[in-house]
């Protein structure tokens, strides 16, 4: 069995979040590891090349990011509570490719993620970030089934 050193959280802020903390917390722990963290904000490159009055994508882009960095910090204080401290990025790009490139730089050992649950057409046009992240990733990845919301 391959000894885990360090795990990674792919975090969007999403309900789901605050329940797959639980697992990651638990494997953190369980195996005294690393914690990282990331948040990952959709690459709007395609928007570029429209026309948005009032509005600069470069701009939103760094509002985006602030925005993000400030979630990322309540997020880890309010509920990622991990004694040994724990490395949190938010980067801007394709989910999926961000994860793993993190994984690979870091040398993660797991990647703990949430999955959304989409069926149907909502599964063949947008994917799966999480099953695109098992097929690519470095590393095994544990993904959580989350219960949905009541």
């Amino acid at each position: 069995m391959h000894e885990i050193k360090g795990v990674l959280f792919p975090v969007d802020f999403s309900e789901n979040s605050y329940q797959v903390a639980d697992y990651v917390l638990y494997f953190a722990r369980k195996f005294d590891a690393d914690l990282y963290l990331l948040h990952v904000i959709e690459c709007l490159v395609p928007l570029q090349g429209f026309y948005i009055p009032h509005i600069s994508v470069d701009t939103l882009e760094v509002d985006l990011k602030k925005a993000a960095e400030k979630k990322m910090e309540e997020f880890v204080h309010t509920r990622m509570k991990y004694p040994k401290g724990i490395t949190s990025q938010v980067v801007t790009g394709i989910p999926h490719v961000e994860i793993i490139k993190m994984a690979k730089e870091a040398a993660i050992d797991i990647i703990v993620m949430g999955t959304h649950g989409w069926t149907g057409l909502e599964h063949v046009i947008f994917g799966s970030v999480a099953g695109k992240v098992v097929r690519s990733a470095p590393c095994p990845v544990l993904t959580v089934k989350v219960k949905p919301e009541e």
